[in-house]
Formats: C-alpha cells, structure tokens, sequence
C-alpha cells in the first residue's frame, strides 16, 4: 500500500523557530497544517496551542496560541497581577488531572505550585505575552533553566556537580552552540558541538558523538 501523506503535524518540548516551521512546510505534501502546542510536563503537557500560519505568524518563533479546551491560563507580571496585551508576564496553568506538588519534594512545590483565588496553579517559570487576540507568544524562561532536546537542565545543579569533583574550585555552566565554534580544522559532533580532539570522545557514523549517544539512554 501506498504511504499516506502527512496531513497534520503537532511540534511540542522546545521553542518551534519560524525557519523550521518552513522546511516543514516544503518538505510535506501541500495542504499539511501544522501545529505548535505547549504545556510543562506538570501541567499534564499540551495545554496550549497554535496553528502555523507563514502569512500571519511572522515572528521568530511560532507562536504557542491560546489554551486548550480545560485548561486555564494566567500571564501575571512580577507583583502578581494581569498584563495587558503586548506585555511580558510569567505563565501560569491550572487544568483537570494537573499535579498538585512534587513528589517528596516540599521545598520545590511550594514555589511552583501556588494558591491563586482558592484554586492550585502551576507557575511554569515561562515568559510569555498576548500578541493579538487569542495568539500567544513564548519569550524564553524567567530563570536560567535550559532545556535540550526538550530535556530540562538546571545550570546550578550542573555546576554543583562539577564543584564536587576533586580539583575544580569553581565552575559556569552556559548554553554553547556548534555555530559558535572558531575554526573548522576539528571534526565535532553534530549535535553537542564536542571536537574529537576531547579526550574520550569518539563520532559515530551520523556524526554524533559517545557522549550523546550516552545521554539518550540516560534519558530517552
């Protein structure tokens, strides 16, 4: 039997760049629609989300829309109270069969979920602003949490890590991309950006190295 064409495609776990978005569109049949859909893990996933339009959605990055059906949403600014279209807020949600705290971790929950008006929302931690009517976009988080390959990472914890290994008196952790590398006369892994010049470091046949390949049993 013949494969059936893509007719829809839903993009979730990462900031979804306007360029990619694009490709998608060339590479599939015409007519695919293709959408955006946010929501955190806590928040049962998908609780917002956006159909692509390259004539309307001009922007960066495309856009994470309004809620789902069920879910409830709040931009608040700093003092906790409503923004108004076009501005900054941090994103909260409140949906049925949403985690209520952490599993034994009291001191994390109490920051993340939180009372407002007699009703439990998570705070995502996610910068977020109206755009126009119904469209929402995401601005990046309000801390310095990172995510990769939709895993989330958090830089304190990292460096606390590397702190604890004998010989490092200290430690930074930030975000490095492969295009920012100078020079070319290294082979370096496609996705980390880690030159076989590494100790330990070895690249696949795709290009990718041991330490990748690690990481996706670690955490698939």
């Amino acid at each position: 039997a013949e494969p059936r064409p893509l007719r829809t495609v839903v993009v979730g776990g990462e900031a979804f760049r306007r360029p990619v978005a694009a490709r998608l569109l060339d590479v599939c049949e015409p007519g695919v629609r293709i959408f955006n859909e946010y929501g955190p893990t806590e928040a049962v996933v998908g609780c917002m989300v956006h159909e692509w339009s390259p004539d309307d959605d001009l922007g960066v990055d495309v856009p994470i829309g309004h809620a789902c059906p069920g879910s409830e949403l709040r931009l608040l600014d700093a003092d906790g109270h409503p923004t108004p279209t076009g501005a900054w807020g941090e994103l909260f949600v409140r949906r049925p069969g949403m985690a209520q705290q952490y599993l034994n971790r009291p001191e994390l929950s109490v920051g993340r979920f939180v009372d407002l008006d007699g009703a439990i929302w998570y705070r995502t931690g996610d910068r977020a602003r109206v755009e126009r009517p119904g469209v929402a976009v995401y601005g990046g988080r309000m801390d310095d949490q990172l995510k990769v390959n939709g895993i989330r990472l958090e830089p304190a914890e990292v460096e606390a890590a590397l702190i604890a290994v004998d010989g490092i008196e200290s430690a930074l952790v930030r975000v490095w991309h492969p295009a920012d590398r100078v020079g070319t006369d290294v082979e370096r892994c496609s996705r980390c950006g880690l030159g076989v010049d590494v100790p330990g470091v070895e690249l696949d046949g795709d290009g990718v190295c041991n330490a990748c390949r690690t990481f996706e049993i670690v955490a698939p």
